[in-house]
């Protein structure tokens, strides 16, 4: 079962007697499990084992109006197969509704096995769909609206929990969204998650900054970062960039490449540093010191070494 299926139920006013909702996308699972109780003129019921459910449906009380249950993690019910049947086929909970929410659910598991066309898993929403939720919500241009998702990790709970804070916070000062965001980021209300330090390294290599490239790179070893990831993912965004400055002007680099909005930002912020003819020798530098590591020519410890001594002669 996939979302589409969950929202035609809730469409239809036709809810099963026993969902199973998996994955790390718990912001929109918790609009859905809201919308599926509205369904049913009620509001989630929460409680913390599967077995609880007994006691909650004995009651005549309940017999009148239906409820929707939500159990978390209920490690237990996961462990005895016997019990799965009962909850799937709706004789325990009479009429009322069941979702058991479980975070983690190993896709080698039998109860993932078992019931797999019943089970919902909540994926991460990609950026253009993600967009278009927080346009909905704020009043942001394209480049703003990728730069909150940045900073929010692509994570819908708390890309919508800033997004108020950008709300209060424009309409207690009179000033625009735009202007609000800009004001948070800076003062460090709306946390910016530390870079890592390997695409702190690429970032200046690609704007050709010698100096900084080279003190990036001691931190960069310092800190344990392995030199063969460098060298890739210098490779990959040097070939972003020359994509993006390659491309003709107006053309939509998310249909002609496989680049995200964001990474398409942040490509075309490091866009013009280099001419396209470098940016191929980089590529084929790395490709060269790639395959001489493997040879046993050069030794990895120093392949970045070699390949900014290359690039910056």
């Amino acid at each position: 079962m996939d979302i589409l299926d969950v929202k035609k139920d809730i469409r239809e006013k036709h809810l099963k007697p026993f969902y199973i909702f998996t994955g790390e996308e718990i912001g929109i699972m918790s609009i859905y499990i809201k919308k599926m109780a509205e369904t049913i003129g009620t509001v989630p019921t929460e409680l913390e084992k599967m077995s609880d459910i007994l006691s909650n449906v004995s009651g005549n009380s309940l017999f009148n109006q239906k409820k929707l249950f939500v159990v978390r993690d209920d490690a237990e019910f996961v462990k005895h197969e016997e019990r799965w049947s009962k909850f799937f086929d709706g004789s325990i909970q009479r009429d009322n509704i069941v979702i058991l929410v479980l975070y983690t659910l190993d896709k080698r598991s039998k109860l993932y096995k078992a019931y797999s066309d019943t089970i919902t898993e909540f994926k991460r929403l990609n950026e253009s769909v993600l967009s278009v939720y927080v346009q909905r919500e704020i009043d942001l241009s394209d480049s703003d609206v990728l730069d909150l998702l940045y900073v929010c990790e692509s994570d819908y709970s708390r890309t919508m929990l800033e997004i108020d804070k950008i709300k209060q916070y424009a309409e207690a000062k009179n000033i625009t969204p735009t202007d609000a965001f800009d004001m948070l980021l800076k003062d460090g209300t709306i946390y910016v998650p530390p870079q890592d330090a390997v695409f702190d390294c690429v970032s200046v290599i690609l704007k050709r900054k010698p100096k900084k490239a080279y003190e990036l790179l001691k931190q960069s070893y310092d800190i344990g970062e392995n030199p063969l990831v460098l060298l890739s993912v210098l490779y990959t965004n040097a070939k972003q960039v020359l994509q993006a400055q390659s491309a003709d002007t107006g053309a939509d680099l998310t249909k002609i490449t496989t680049m995200t909005p964001y990474q398409i930002k942040c490509a075309k912020e490091k866009a013009g540093f280099y001419k396209n003819r470098e940016l191929v020798r980089l590529m084929r530098l790395i490709q060269d010191t790639e395959k001489k590591i493997k040879m046993g020519e050069i030794e990895a410890d120093i392949a970045m070494d070699y390949v900014l001594a290359n690039l910056f002669r």
